[in-house]
Order: C-alpha cells, then structure tokens, then sequence
C-alpha cells in the first residue's frame, strides 16, 4: 500500500491480523498515532510506516512485542520520544531506519547485539551522546558484520571518534556523520574499511591532518570533509583513490601545495578545496581532468602563477572558480574548449593583458567575474551575444573606458539583447564608476 495517495489515519482493527508479516504504508498522506495493536502483531517481519505524517512516541517494548523484525522504518514522520532500548531483541533485525523525525536522548547501548543488521540511519533528529558514554554505540555497532550503511548524520553528537571505529567490517560502505559536534582528529583506523564507498563528516569540530593511509581506500567515490578544523597538506596518496568522483575539502586550514597525483583520479566530476591556506601553483595534472563537469573551485586560497592552459580539457566543466589567490599571466585561450560554463569567476588575482577574445565562445554563462585583476584594453563587444547572463562584474580593473561611446553602445547593446535583468559593474581602480 506504498506510495499511494491514503490520508486519514490507520484504522486499529488492522491489529487483529495475528499473522500478518508485511506491513508497508510507506510514502502517502496519513496521519495520527500509529494504533498500538500493530506493535502487537509478534508475525510481523517487514514494518514500514515512512514517509507520512504520524506523531507520537515508539513504543518502548516494541522489540519484545515484535521479536521477529527484519525491517523497520520509521522516518520522516513527526515521532518524538527516545529509540526504544529493546529493538535489541529483535535480534533479527537488519533495517534500522529512525530518520528524519523528532527523536531525542542518547543511543541504546546494546545495538551490537543486532548481528544481521545491515542499514542504521537515525539522521537528522534530536540525539546526544551521553557525556560519559561518548560515541560508545559505534564501538557496539561494530559487532555488525554484515553493516553496510551507518548514518548518524544532523543530530547532536558530541566528542571524539573512537579507535576502535577501526573494527567496523570491511563490509561497511557509507559513513554519514556530517553536521554534529564530533570534536578530535579522523582515526587513523578509519583507513582499514577498505570497503568504503562514501565518506561524509563534514560540519563538524574535527582537528588534526588528513591520515595519511586515505589512500588505502580505493574504493571510495565521495569524500567529503568540509568545514572542519582539518589542518596539514592534502596527502599525495589520495591520487590513489581513482574511482573518487566528488571531493569537498573546503573551508578547513589545510596548507601546502595541491598535490599533482589528484590527476590520477580520472573519475573525479568535482573538486572543492576553497577556503584553505593553499599555495604554489594549480598542477597541471589536475585542470587535465576531462572528467570534472560539475564544479572545479580552488577559491580563497593563496595559489600563485598562470591559470595553466590545460584548462580547456575541462570541456565540460559547468562551474569554475579561481577566485581570492594570486594568480598571475594572461587569461588562458584554452577556455573557449569550455562551451558548458555557467560560472566563471576570476576575480581578486593578478591576471593581467586583455580580456580574450576566446571568451566568446562561452555563451552558456550566467555569472562572469573578473573584477579586481589587472586587465587592460576594450570591454569586449561580443559581451552582447551572452544571453544568458545574469551577473556581469568587471570592476576594478584597468580597462579602457576613454572612449565613451564605444562603450556606452555596446553596454547598451548587451543590455538590449538580455531579456533578464542583469547586474553589472564595471568600475575601473582609477576611474569614476561607471556601472549599471
């Protein structure tokens, strides 16, 4: 009876189907208090309620009532009150799927006892750690061999990650423990779940450096670490994780220089390391990946030299993002091969000479920033056949504005030509404003 249209509420009689073994009202419109009688049904093998608008609490004894539990999902609903201790007696019990409800106080301590299970998800409620237990539920869930997704994620998880995380089963291959106050540096153990698919922890207080054995997992196709407190250089083997296909390393402290093997990672669709104290230069080997379309963002950093011309391999790449560094030289040809851009922007450098005329080509973009560099000569006429353009910024350069009337009609032009509104500047560093 999933993913119908049912409103109303779950009439109580369906308890009374003593040998009922699949339950399944995921995804519709109904409401109220799931009956206690359904709790009652100790056939029941398959429960699943997700997805609807059902409020109260679990029944705190639900794991003797229904001891033959294979599934349970129970998420995204409005259920408040704490995760019943006694689920352990379903011993059983391979989905354990609390997401996206109301659910508060600390984790049941006895979870290793779920032998089979293989899916944990209590995300995004109202859970803590006990201040003297800490994260002692994962060292009890790495009794479950056979777990596969383990997700704790937006809650309010409190302390350091344990060693023993270590002695998770090579079977496991999602972590998401984004957004909780995890405090510490990543255990170095966590580099033995060689099994691992994607690893999310970001928004968190986690200190220290990268292990340096992440390149142990090979297997892993998003690694997503931003806006902690990660600090030291991006190890060289992480370009032994070529299957990677996103990678979020901003906003942390990590230093040093970006490293070259990244360009081993053939798969890698987007690359995400601003807002870090980065430096030396963009390797080429990287801006070589044809394979990143999604976004390439080096911003906020401090990385110097060109902008290297094997940019145009990124034929694809729909978002790039240079912006806040000390990049230097001209502004590379080669990116007239990158017809997918939506996003350009190379503001806050040192790029100098003339806006180049390969830019023209670039007539998918939305947003073009070059302000703040060094740039010099005429705004380019072909700035008109950018239809698309919402934001046009060229402020703070050294551009030729004398000749008024050019420009006034090729602005104009533009503007004429764009059937959205736009924002545009174009105030030069020695020049009134002249912008729109």
């Amino acid at each position: 009876m999933g993913r119908n249209y049912f409103q109303g509420s779950i009439p109580s009689e369906l308890g009374t189907l003593l040998n009922l073994e699949f339950f399944q009202i995921s995804t519709n419109i109904l409401s109220g208090e799931v009956p206690l009688s359904i709790y009652n049904i100790s056939s029941l093998l398959y429960l699943a309620v997700r997805d609807n608008q059902f409020y109260g609490k679990i029944p705190q004894d639900m794991g003797f009532t229904l001891p033959n539990l294979l599934a349970l999902s129970v998420g995204d609903n409005q259920f408040t009150g704490h995760l019943p201790v006694s689920l352990s007696n379903a011993s059983g019990l391979q989905e354990f799927e609390f997401a996206s409800c109301n659910f508060t106080g600390t984790m049941p301590r006895n979870l290793g006892s779920l032998k089979a299970l293989a899916r944990f998800s209590v995300t995004e409620n109202h859970l803590e750690t006990d201040e003297a237990e800490g994260f002692s539920f994962l060292s009890s869930l790495t009794n479950c061999s056979n777990l596969q997704v383990l997700a704790i994620a937006l809650n309010r998880f409190k302390g350091e990650l344990p060693a023993s995380i270590a002695n998770f089963s090579t079977t496991v291959k999602q972590i998401f423990a984004a957004v909780n106050q995890i405090s510490g540096s990543i255990p170095e153990g966590i580099t033995s779940l060689v099994g691992l698919t994607r690893l999310d922890i970001a928004e968190n207080s986690i200190t220290g450096e990268i292990p340096a054995g992440i390149g142990k997992l090979q297997r892993l196709q998003v690694l997503n670490l931003y806006g902690n407190r990660i600090s030291g250089a991006v190890p060289e083997k992480i370009g032994n994780i070529t299957k990677l296909q996103r990678l979020y390393l901003f906003t942390n402290y990590l230093s040093g220089n970006i490293p070259p093997s990244l360009g081993n990672c053939n798969q890698l669709e987007l690359l995400r390391l601003s807002g870090n104290n980065l430096t030396v230069f963009i390797p080429k080997e990287v801006v070589s990946l044809s394979s990143i379309t999604l976004s390439f963002d080096l911003s906020q950093n401090s990385l110097t030299g060109p902008l290297p011309m094997e940019v145009g391999n990124m034929s694809k790449l729909v978002k790039l993002d240079v912006s806040n560094n000390k990049l230097s030289g001209e502004i590379p040809s080669t990116l007239s091969k990158c017809i997918m851009l939506e996003s350009l922007r190379l503001e806050d450098n040192l790029f100098g000479g003339r806006i180049p005329l390969a830019l023209s080509a670039l007539k998918s973009l939305q947003f073009l920033n070059l302000s703040r560099n060094k740039l010099s000569g005429q705004i380019p006429a072909y700035l008109q056949n950018f239809t698309l353009l919402q934001s046009l910024n060229l402020s703070y350069n050294n551009l030729d504005v004398v000749y008024r009337v050019t420009l006034f009609s090729t602005i104009m032009g533009f503007l004429d030509a764009i059937p959205i509104p736009l924002h545009l500047r174009l105030r030069n560093q020695d020049s009134p404003a002249s912008s729109l």
